[in-house]
């Protein structure tokens, strides 16, 4: 995790410091982590149950489209630091 603030030069590696953020972002991160993979799944597993008449095939393909999921949110992990920013608590 990066963290940007104007007077870096006044700490030292090592130091303890308070990381804080908006409210917000602890909602967002729910969302992306564990709600809109849940939905995910259960659609999936849902549709391709009725699809195929496969309990089977559909727990497959749920968990493949997890897989997926997960693996976008790794290559577009820049994109999505960019709205997890933090501050130094003076």
């Amino acid at each position: 995790m990066d963290i940007f603030c104007s007077n870096a030069s006044s700490y030292k590696v090592g130091q303890e410091v308070v990381i804080v953020g908006e409210m917000t972002l602890g909602l967002r991160a729910t969302l992306w982590a564990y709600v809109f993979p849940l939905i995910l799944l259960l659609t999936t597993l849902i549709v391709f149950d009725r699809l195929t008449g496969s309990e089977a095939w559909g727990a497959m393909i749920s968990l493949i489209s997890l897989v997926l999921y997960f693996s976008l949110l790794y290559l577009f992990r820049h994109r999505l630091q960019r709205n997890f920013q933090f501050r130094i608590k003076s």
